[in-house]
């Protein structure tokens, strides 16, 4: 999973996702990974799926250049 964004989210809202907790499903994050090049962290899982729907960070919204599992995310 690569994603490019010119920004990352800072400021008060950096809280959540600083938790441990995934911004996505907001449970503790057992199975983390993390979107780069922001470095923002979720479950492997609900970012996988955001991923195949939504081709961007849930946080800052960097492009996710790669959405589908068969081309190859990487971490």
């Amino acid at each position: 999973l690569i994603l490019s964004s010119p920004h990352v989210l800072q400021g008060p809202n950096m809280a959540t996702e600083m938790s441990g907790n995934c911004a996505i499903c907001q449970d503790t994050c057992n199975d983390v990974a993390s979107a780069l090049p922001c470095g923002h962290q979720f479950c492997r899982g609900c970012i996988l799926q955001w991923a195949q729907t939504n081709p961007s960070c849930p946080l800052c919204r960097g492009v996710i250049e790669h959405p589908s599992p068969s081309s190859g995310f990487r971490w």
